[in-house]
């Protein structure tokens, strides 16, 4: 593994932003004016089917509980997280700048046809992990980021990335996804 990864109790208030799949857990309601959408631009209509980040450090502490208790529930009914990759920023980020840098690396075009690259699921995230250990593949895909921290297991695992291992000329240049093949296989 190119990243040891750290095994912790839940310590959510350290995160800034949580991923929610809404393919996954259904359209998310409530806390409109914390979400990012992260939906295509050519499939506004249906944003409620994309990925969204939540601004969870913006949230009241009611509402943060409130959140953290529905995150619980919909574990004991349906054994799956609401949330199930948090991180913690490297810097202050706007909600355009982290929406624009997501839809750079969650979507891409082949022949025509838009995909989405599933490079938030946290089996992926550790495939990536352990894929090359000559390049350290998280921490230039979730750059603007110091830490993804992953619910897999009923545990949360958190990857402190590394900013040294960043690379300047961006992500899409010095990582092959098509080597990796994020678009159908993982």
């Amino acid at each position: 593994m190119y990243i040891q990864p750290n095994e912790e109790s839940l310590r959510i208030q350290d995160h800034q932003y949580l991923l929610i799949d809404q393919a996954i857990v259904g359209k998310f309601e409530g806390y409109s004016q914390y979400i990012i959408s992260l939906a295509p631009d050519f499939n506004l209509l249906q944003a409620e089917q994309y990925p969204i980040l939540l601004k969870f450090d913006k949230l009241s502490l009611e509402k943060q509980q409130e959140l953290l208790d529905y995150h619980e529930s919909f574990i004991g009914l349906y054994q799956q997280p609401i949330f199930s990759v948090l991180f913690k920023t490297r810097y202050e980020q706007t909600d355009e700048s982290l929406a624009k840098y997501f839809k750079k690396i969650l979507y891409v075009d082949k022949n025509g046809k838009i995909f989405l690259r599933r490079i938030y699921d946290p089996k992926v995230i550790f495939q990536l992990n352990c894929y090359e250990s000559q390049f350290d593949i998280l921490s230039n895909i979730f750059k603007p980021f110091s830490d993804v921290s992953i619910f897999f297991n009923k545990k949360f695992i958190t990857f402190t990335l590394n900013e040294d291992a960043i690379q300047q000329d961006g992500i899409l240049e010095n990582v092959s996804f098509s080597k990796i093949s994020l678009v159908n296989r993982l």
